[in-house]
This record gives structure tokens, C-alpha cells and sequence, in this order.
């Protein structure tokens, strides 16, 4: 019995050194324009799968989740602060989102499909680690975030034509001259 703790402690040891002789090697590749490799996007991918999972609880929008109002007041964050990852209907990001590794979700498609609106709230409020999501809750009220969830919710009905004229409709800011949805 000894002799296979010895063996297992000696095997330990050796693992931590190679891995320890791994990082302080510089060998692997940290630039965001290189995909990561099969194996390390699985463990990242499983790992956010899995953290997700066990932080979300029973989040619920408030009783006046999808009001227009609200909607509308998302569409407007959502342009400012989203669409240069995330992009809008038929329009890829920009090149801030085009740079990300992992490459930002698009939040468009087949209506009724995506996350539950607790899910979005919840990463809207505190952002993903390695993947360039940011946490919102330091320049965000609960408002705002739920408001950004209610339109990301109905951003897969919305063709590029209705983004551009919502965007366009919105109330104008000082100094601002042309919105990015127009270019």
C-alpha cells in the first residue's frame, strides 16, 4: 500500500511539473486571433456550460417585462452597447466583436428560440469570463439590464430594415449625428 502512494504522490509531482514547465514555457497561444484548439474549447465551453447552470436560479422578469416602453428603452442600450459585438439582424459586429475569441453569440433568428429572459438577465448583470461579455451590473440599474432583456427577446422578429428604422426613431443625443445601424 505504500508503494502505491509513493507511486501516486511521485506521479503528482511529475504532473505539476510539467504542467508548472507548460505555462512558464510561453508555449501556448493567448492572442485572440488564433481559435483555440479542440480540447481547450471544450473545457472552456463545458466549464461556462456548467458555471451558467449552477448560478442560475429561478430569475423572473418583472410583471412589466415586455412593454413597449421597455422594449424600446432596451433597444436604445442595446444599440449604443451591444450591437458593436453582437451586431444586428443581417449585419455582422463590428470590428471589436469581429476580434473576439470566442466569436460573440448573434442574438437573431428563429423566433422562440434562445435563452429564458432570467438566463439573459443574468449574464447581462454579471458578464462571462474569456469570452469578452462584460459585466453590466456597474453601469447598468436592474431596469436597464431587464429593459436590454426585453429587446434582445424580441430581436429575432425584427428584420435589418425594422433594426435600422427602430434605431432611427430613437431620441437623438447631444452631438450625435448618425447612428452606426444607418452607415
Amino acid at each position: 500500500m505504500k508503494t502505491l502512494f509513493a507511486l501516486l504522490g511521485v506521479l503528482f509531482i511529475v504532473l505539476v511539473a510539467a504542467g508548472a514547465g507548460y505555462i512558464y514555457s510561453g508555449a501556448y497561444d493567448v492572442s485572440a486571433d488564433t481559435p483555440d484548439d479542440a480540447a481547450v474549447a471544450w473545457v472552456v465551453s463545458t466549464t461556462r456550460r456548467y458555471s451558467l447552470r449552477a448560478r442560475l436560479t429561478d430569475i423572473q422578469p418583472p410583471a412589466n417585462f415586455d412593454t413597449p416602453e421597455r422594449v424600446r428603452a432596451g433597444l436604445a442600450k442595446y444599440h449604443e452597447d451591444c450591437e458593436v459585438c453582437h451586431g444586428f439582424p443581417d449585419h455582422s459586429p463590428g470590428p471589436i466583436g469581429a476580434g473576439l475569441n470566442p466569436k460573440p453569440p448573434k442574438l437573431w433568428g428563429e423566433s422562440g428560440r434562445g435563452p429564458r429572459p432570467g438566463s439573459v438577465y443574468w449574464i447581462v448583470t454579471h458578464g462571462i469570463k474569456m469570452t469578452g461579455m462584460p459585466s453590466w451590473k456597474h453601469a447598468y440599474s436592474d431596469d436597464d439590464a431587464w429593459s436590454v432583456v426585453a429587446f434582445v427577446r424580441t430581436l429575432p422578429k425584427l428584420s435589418a430594415d425594422e433594426y435600422r428604422r427602430e434605431v432611427q426613431a430613437l431620441p437623438k443625443k447631444e452631438n450625435e449625428t448618425e447612428t452606426s445601424a444607418a452607415k
